[in-house]
């Protein structure tokens, strides 16, 4: 007789043989000695996320918070059942309105020219829409317009598993991974603060959970986008409105 230990230990097999999305060799994060299991969202708090769980586990602070850390495909399957399955452990994960979510990405990777790592992906917007050529090369700054219609009609393995850029669904694969609580970025602090005090956290710690890291500037959604363009997006992340319960319309009612 199969248990429902032995078709999650199937599913999880195959979810780590696979990947796509990084959720369980990069973006997950465990701790052993507290019980917990949480998968921190690109452009969802991740940053802070990651720090204030790292310092309750009582390791140094980290410049590469973002590649350091136990994941899930660190331990056994036999292991992940039971962080999944066992009433010890506490799993959460934060989400994020997608229309906020996704300005931000463009702000942080690719209004920020610096960010070297998302160059390839403003070459090709600038390909796909024409830019002029200066010293032989497609220019100019990469409109929030045009990297969106990108995104949302590529089918590129880059840019459809990107952490930054994939659905927030996707990510936090809910029928492999049964979540405790999923808290909003909208309500992060206070979110953030109960789940820490439910693991037991102490007060400095959970005092760092209101301290806001790596934030992007201040700027209103309906200054980014219009109808036709938040359709699109609503199209893409169909999945995460559904799931959280985002209004379509809310791009006109929020500041980021």
């Amino acid at each position: 007789m199969i248990t429902e230990q032995d078709r999650l230990a199937q599913l999880i097999t195959q979810r780590r043989a696979t990947d796509g999305y990084q959720t369980w060799g990069y973006h997950s994060r465990v701790s052993v000695a507290h019980r917990w299991v949480c998968v921190p969202i690109p452009k969802v708090a991740c940053t802070t996320t990651k720090t204030v769980l790292r310092e309750f586990d009582g390791l140094p602070p980290s410049e590469h918070i973002h590649d350091e850390g136990p994941r899930l495909a660190d331990f056994t399957v036999a292991d992940n059942v039971e962080m999944i399955m066992s009433p010890d452990w506490l799993r959460f994960a934060f989400v994020r309105n997608p229309y906020a979510r996704l300005y931000s990405a463009y702000k942080s990777k690719i209004g920020n020219t610096w960010e070297q790592q998302y160059d390839w992906l403003r070459g090709e917007i600038r390909e796909a829409f024409d830019y002029p050529a200066r010293d032989s090369r497609r220019a100019g700054m990469v409109t929030f317009d045009d990297f969106v219609r990108l995104v949302a009609a590529s089918d590129d393995p880059r840019i459809i598993t990107d952490g930054h850029l994939a659905a927030q669904t996707a990510v936090l694969q809910q029928d492999c991974i049964r979540y405790d609580v999923i808290g909003r970025f909208e309500s992060f602090q206070d979110d953030f603060t109960a789940i820490l005090t439910r693991l037991g956290a102490p007060d400095d710690v959970r005092q760092r959970a209101r301290e806001v890291l790596n934030p992007t500037p201040y700027s209103p959604l309906a200054a980014a986008y219009r109808r036709e363009l938040a359709d699109i997006v609503h199209t893409l992340y169909e999945a995460d409105f559904e799931a959280w319960n985002y209004p379509r319309d809310s791009w006109l009612f929020i500041d980021l």
